[in-house]
């Protein structure tokens, strides 16, 4: 142990008298270190670390299939619920839920809040208990008591009494503007907001749904049998199913109603998973490139030092003690490189937390933790460990009858030598090159995705959402908001126009009966007059939804173009009548363009619009105020209008809607961000590798250059043997990171958008760049090269 220390004092000594040397490895291993922490703790948060319930392996989520429209995980009716629970011997028991929005005033300001109502166990099934108070009592199951749990967050938000428990809170339905008192009865741990960002939990019981089966709105979670799995699970529910649809054809065999079986973890993190995973992948070979950027700097000064190294072993010291102190010193960089590393990631984990980008699950559990630290360490000891190793075994291999007879700057220029740390410059070439090209890809489908043609004009336009309770009247606040200076129009309907219907099913034409299995399934959207005009959807044909559509005027609907050409090809729709769902025919007044948002495939839709006059309402209200100034100028004023006209009206989102539509894209534009940045870090540190061997090539090469240039070379002969000397490097690099982009593209496909994981023009774009990159790093070692005097190198040899 004293020997170790010695050589780490002798170490900090000997890096202390060239600190350029010593800044640059220690940036190097910082930025690969403090990069790979900091991914590592959100895919250790969000991934690995296991979910906040009991046995959280055990847990699971149901869903209904259904085959007819063709859907992966729909909610389940109250009666699909029941029989599930009774006829399942997998799971030990289920629970259900059913989410919704409840209005809670914070600080005087309505706010609207997300809500779940469960059934007797849920709390049973998840493992949890609250932090304060406790959970509901089985007769509070029964309709007329308002008892509630609230989360963490709320009660933080409501001013953190510590004393709340026991005590009553308002909370509102968004059907009304009116709040009731609540009894709070438990708060929940931090963190605790099953199934996705609640704040309150309501009691729900089982007699009051009923054994319905045509509403399907629950969510439900199983813990599973201690030696049951999920196969076992799903092939049960098959057989469940089954009967089901024989039992009830009409109810779940038209349909086709299956179940789906997904892990609670599956559930939460499997949208984001592959991402993470790729974003470890790429951070991970910055991590490689930061190791061989540093061992080629070691290794270059551990060839300057063969001298010293020799008259070690001449003096009596061990091969093994060269090495140890050869890996003390690459060990030490590390560790030190590592400890800024980690300060960095813990502030760019702060920040990310902070700012929250994408809506990350489990964001808020990111933290700077001993798993992090840990991690830190650890990556600092192996980094410090690989990039010392070449350098510790050159050091100890030193020929001591060559090393003592020449001087310090003739070493380093033998063929081995050379050949491994031009290896370790392709090798940071090819790496790059892989990031490159994930990072062309993921640039070139978020282009493809923000060119998709949205049919509607959301330049100038502030997207309001409000709660349900506003529809009644929602005709006489857009009177309103109309009057404001500088707003042109305004209108509302039950989704923005990006967004897809909030219903849909089977289209019936008058006077012509769909063949069995080929009903046109078609959206609806309830609109007011001016929400067309407001949103600047294109009129194709016909009119528009006007203040006329009333009541007691003829129903009235305007259909989209792609409703137009799948139900009326080759027909002029207007006149046409239609129904869906009800016994009611609505006369085709108009035909519209197609909407879509970004990154939505395939062909737009179907969709009907109706008058929110003549049809019902259902879910909050989206208004749209198109202004003739910049529409974030007047938040202010729309506010102030709509709490003139009901201060007890909670707004829930306010913002440009091209602002929304930005928000949309929001996780593909942070993955792809990421890696470009992981690139150009990584293109960086390659063109470093790069100048740093060529210039230490040229240094080494004096004397040859010098002869060269004394026998008649000129200097354009020098600059071209220079710059072939890291072409070469370069294109065997890139050579070697096409065929890595193309494994990584594969890896990559899923995540792209209308883009081919072989796109050529990604492909080319990336070996284009570092070749510019890279060649620009050669001229500057090449250039040095073509200043060497003949007369000098031959007299300094």
């Amino acid at each position: 142990m004293r020997t170790f220390f010695q050589d780490v004092k002798h170490s900090v000594r000997t890096l202390a008298k060239n600190p350029g040397f010593m800044i640059v490895v220690l940036l190097t291993l910082a930025l690969g270190i403090g990069v790979n922490t900091a991914i590592f703790s959100v895919v250790y948060a969000v991934l690995l670390r296991p979910l906040p319930f009991k046995d959280p392996g055990r847990l699971a989520m149901l869903w209904e299939t259904w085959a007819k429209p063709s859907q992966n995980r729909v909610v389940v009716s109250p009666g699909n619920f029941a029989d599930w629970r009774e006829q399942s011997q997998i799971f030990e028991q289920m629970a259900g839920m059913a989410g919704g929005r409840r209005l809670v005033t914070i600080q005087e300001e309505p706010t609207e809040i997300h809500s779940v109502s469960v059934t007797r166990n849920f709390f049973e099934v998840l493992g949890v208990k609250p932090l304060r108070g406790r959970t509901f009592s089985p007769e509070e199951y029964h309709p007329g008591f308002r008892v509630a749990i609230i989360s963490d967050s709320l009660w933080r938000r409501l001013g953190e009494d510590p004393n709340a428990v026991g005590k009553s809170i308002q909370i509102g339905k968004t059907s009304q503007l009116s709040q009731e008192p609540w009894t709070v009865v438990g708060i929940m741990p931090p963190g605790f907001n099953f199934p996705s960002d609640d704040d309150v939990w309501f009691p729900l019981a089982q007699d009051a749904l009923g054994l319905q089966r045509d509403n399907h709105f629950l969510q439900v979670v199983g813990r599973l049998k201690p030696d049951a799995s999920l196969a076992q699970a799903q092939s049960e529910m098959n057989t469940i199913a089954a009967r089901l649809r024989q039992t009830y054809p009409q109810e779940n065999g038209s349909p086709g109603i299956g179940v789906n079986v997904v892990s609670v973890q599956e559930q939460t993190v499997g949208e984001v998973r592959r991402a993470l995973l790729v974003l470890l992948a790429a951070v991970g070979c910055v991590l490689l490139i930061a190791c061989a950027n540093a061992a080629n700097l070691l290794l270059a000064r551990a060839t300057t030092r063969q001298r010293e190294f020799a008259l070690r072993l001449a003096l009596g010291a061990s091969r093994w003690r060269v090495t140890r102190y050869m890996l003390a010193e690459s060990t030490l960089l590390a560790v030190v490189g590592g400890g800024l590393g980690a300060t960095g990631a813990y502030w760019g984990v702060h920040a990310l937390v902070a700012f929250d980008p994408v809506n990350l699950p489990r964001i808020q559990e990111v933290a700077v933790n001993p798993s992090m630290l840990l991690f830190a360490l650890l990556a600092a000891i192996i980094t410090g460990m690989v990039c010392g190793l070449g350098p510790a075994w050159r050091a100890s291999r030193a020929d001591l009858n060559e090393a003592l007879k020449e001087g310090p700057e003739r070493h380093g220029d033998r063929r081995p030598h050379a050949r491994v740390r031009s290896a370790l410059v392709i090798a940071q070439i090819a790496l790059s090159m892989v990031l490159l090209t994930s990072g062309g890809l993921l640039l070139r489908s978020f282009i493809q995705r923000i060119r998709v043609p949205l049919g509607f004009q959301p330049e100038g336009v502030l997207a309001v959402e409000l709660p349900w309770a506003v529809h009644p009247r929602v005709d006489e606040l857009l009177e309103c908001l109309r009057a404001l200076p500088g707003v042109q129009s305004a209108g509302a309907a039950t989704e923005f126009p990006y967004d897809p219907p909030g219903s849909w099913g089977p289209m019936e034409v008058e006077d012509r009966p769909a063949a069995a299995g080929k009903e046109v399934d078609a959206g609806e959207t309830q609109v007011t007059p001016g929400y067309l005009r407001a949103a600047g959807i294109p009129l194709r044909e016909g009119r528009f939804i006007t203040a006329s559509d009333t009541v007691a005027a003829p129903p009235v609907a305007v259909i989209n173009e792609a409703l137009a050409r799948r139900s009326f090809a080759g027909q002029d729709p207007i006149g046409k009548h239609i129904r869906r769902g009800s016994k009611i025919w609505y006369t085709i007044v108009g035909v519209v363009g197609d909407t879509k948002g970004f990154g939505l495939e395939g062909e737009p839709m179907p969709n009907i619009y109706f008058s929110r006059l003549q049809d019902g309402w259902s879910g909050s209200v989206y208004a749209l105020v198109r202004t003739a100034v910049p529409p974030l100028s007047m938040a202010g004023a729309v506010r102030k209008e709509i709490h003139s006209w009901n201060k007890s009206v909670a707004i829930t989102k306010m913002s440009p809607l091209e602002d929304l539509l930005a928000d949309s894209v929001r996780l593909p534009r942070f993955y792809m961000l990421l890696v470009l940045a992981f690139a150009a870090l990584a293109l960086t540190l390659a063109a470093v590798g790069v100048y740093g061997l060529l210039n230490y090539s040229v240094v080494h090469r004096t004397h040859e250059i010098g002869v060269r240039m004394a026998l008649g070379a000129d200097r354009g002969d020098v600059l071209d043997m220079i710059l072939r000397q890291g072409l070469s490097l370069i294109l065997t690099g890139v050579a070697l990171g096409l065929a890595g982009g193309w494994a990584s593209a594969r890896a990559l496909e899923s995540m792209l958008f209308q883009i081919h994981a072989t796109d050529a023009a990604a492909f080319a774009g990336a070996a284009l760049v570092l070749i510019a990159v890279a060649l620009l790093a050669c001229f500057l070692p090449a250039h040095r090269a073509t200043k060497v005097d003949p007369m000098v190198s031959l007299r300094y040899d």
